[in-house]
């Protein structure tokens, strides 16, 4: 076989590995943080769960979880199909000029009496854009024995921390990679910094543990959008 031939076959398979796995390889090198002479560095959640983390991901909802969270927004319907930013603007420019007129023309807005009522319902379509920006940013970074912690804890008048030790327990036996060298104060400083959970005084000597309104609208938030437990 020729140096050509070998050169050919060779490529050929790698194209067929690619194709195979193009999903894995895809999402190895989005979580890349570097290459070196050892190999891949990859990024895991466990790193990002710190309290900058969890600030950025709530800074926009201050107090939210103070009374009920309802979602008045305003409707946003966007045309469809392709479309060319016109030379002047920039594609974010045109994306926001899309949104503000689709803004413009909501019937809640146009039907509008006065100009307060308009601030009102801008305002409340800001806050739902936040609180929806928040709950994403968490969800990127949320461990899934978090989210069945948080399930666990929504009960009336909490439940006894033993029930989210235990949780923490089988995701360290079931993901040793990623929770092996965590303690459970670490692993549940995440859900208080967030806002998502909370302590709550012993009863009968036993610690208890609750969930808060905002974290109770974002397993709301979960299961409206059809989203998944993500790993770990």
């Amino acid at each position: 076989m020729s140096g050509e031939q070998i050169l050919v076959a060779v490529l050929g398979i790698t194209l067929m590995f690619m194709v195979l796995f193009r999903k894995q390889i895809s999402r190895v090198i989005l979580d890349t943080e570097s290459w070196g002479f050892w190999g891949l560095k990859v990024k895991t959640r466990a790193p990002e769960q710190n309290k900058a983390a969890a600030e950025a991901a709530t800074a926009n909802i201050k107090g939210a979880a103070k009374g009920p969270l309802e979602r008045t927004e305003p409707t946003i319907n966007l045309p469809t199909g392709p479309q060319t930013p016109p030379p002047a603007l920039t594609s974010a420019q045109f994306m926001h000029r899309e949104v503000e007129a689709s803004i413009r023309a909501d019937p809640k807005f146009l039907a509008a009496p006065d100009d307060k009522t308009k601030i009102d319902l801008l305002v409340a379509h800001h806050a739902s854009t936040n609180i929806q920006l928040a709950f994403e940013r968490i969800y990127r970074i949320i461990f899934g024995s978090q989210v069945r912690a948080l399930r666990a804890a929504n009960r009336p008048g909490g439940v006894p921390t033993d029930i989210i030790r235990q949780i923490f327990a089988e995701a360290q036996t079931q993901f040793p990679g990623i929770h092996g060298s965590q303690t459970f104060d670490q692993w549940a400083a995440f859900l208080l910094q967030t806002g998502l959970g909370m302590e709550l005084p012993p009863q009968n000597g036993k610690f208890m543990a609750s969930i808060t309104v905002r974290g109770h609208y974002f397993l709301t938030y979960l299961h409206e959008m059809g989203l998944p437990d993500p790993p770990g």
